[in-house]
């Protein structure tokens, strides 16, 4: 396979995946605002903007902070690179490369969504025809996994558009972590969050289509170490940290089985230190202490940084080194 074609398969599910979990990310923080006290400022929409990783340029085109500015920042701005309209338009060019690595059946419902998506996102959206798209996206989303997964052959084409995604997957997981949830803990006893603790913690689940599985498994009554735990080690759950990278290790090491290369390693060395990393981590520890949460998940992202770059040099064009 060629190194620009792998490279954009790669990038095309990491934007899939992008698309997907922002939407699910705004549309599940507009309903836990409806629960929660609005004057503090932890539970405003502006995490969302760092969650998604575009402070940068949210502040350099001045937009609004309240609701309507940042969900259109978010949602229909071109001008930001982070948007739905802007991560749609990337998918796009993207998929004309790659098209020949893939069944119809997976084109034509990633042409659906990058079209009608691209259409009802830049218009005007009140807060129902908003939910509306959002769960557009999601579903969607969820029938282009259900055509990736059936009517495409397990190839070095699949492989790398699975660790894409899986990569995108344990970055937003850290991201939600590290914004979502550690703004969200309360500072101390008499912060007027604390009796939204566990509210919140749900919202965070949800956030990752976690809830329902979190109930199923755990069986008891949402908290933050439980959560944090299930959301971090868990072997099972396709948005769990240390299952992702679980999958990704078998990627990487399909992908050079295929290569049938002696002389390149068949392993990343920092994803098996990463994964040692994260199973042996005192969850109770980080789910108490905001600050150790937030140096814990930081030292995480950076990991997630180096993998991306390993994988990057090994096998796309040089210039692919700077993709973010």
């Amino acid at each position: 396979m060629l190194a620009r074609v792998a490279s954009n398969l790669f990038w095309l599910n990491r934007y899939l995946q992008r698309v997907e979990n922002t939407s699910r990310l705004i549309r599940v923080h507009a309903n836990l605002l409806m629960d929660l006290p609005s004057a503090n400022p932890a539970v405003s929409w502006l995490p969302l903007v760092s969650i998604t990783g575009s402070d940068q340029a949210f502040n350099d085109l001045g937009t609004t902070s309240d609701e309507t500015g940042i969900c259109n920042f978010l949602i229909s701005d071109l001008e930001n690179p982070g948007s739905l309209a802007s991560n749609l338009n990337i998918i796009n060019a993207n998929l004309r490369s790659t098209r020949d690595c893939m069944s119809t059946d997976l084109y034509e419902a990633i042409k659906s969504l990058c079209n009608q998506g691209r259409t009802r996102a830049i218009k005007n959206l009140s807060t129902n025809s908003r939910q509306d798209l959002l769960k557009f996206f999601e579903l969607q989303s969820h029938v282009i996994s259900g055509a990736m997964s059936s009517t495409i052959s397990r190839d070095t084409g699949y492989l790398f558009l699975q660790a894409g995604g899986l990569l995108e997957r344990a970055d937003m997981t850290t991201r939600i972590l590290d914004v979502h949830a550690a703004n969200l803990l309360p500072v101390d006893d008499i912060s007027d969050l604390v009796p939204f603790e566990n509210l919140q913690w749900v919202s965070v689940l949800r956030s990752l289509s976690a809830f329902q599985m979190y109930m199923k498994h755990v069986r008891k009554p949402v908290n933050g170490s439980d959560a944090l735990s299930f959301l971090l080690q868990n072997k099972q759950l396709p948005h769990a940290f240390l299952y992702c990278l679980h999958g990704l290790t078998h990627c990487i090491g399909t992908i050079e089985s295929n290569n049938n290369n002696a002389n390149q390693p068949n392993e990343i060395t920092e994803l098996g230190n990463l994964i040692e990393q994260v199973k042996h981590a005192d969850i109770a520890v980080l789910a108490r202490n905001k600050q150790l949460l937030h140096e814990f998940i930081d030292q995480l992202q950076v990991a997630l940084i180096d993998i991306s770059g390993t994988i990057a040099s090994r096998y796309f064009p040089p210039l692919d080194l700077k993709s973010s």
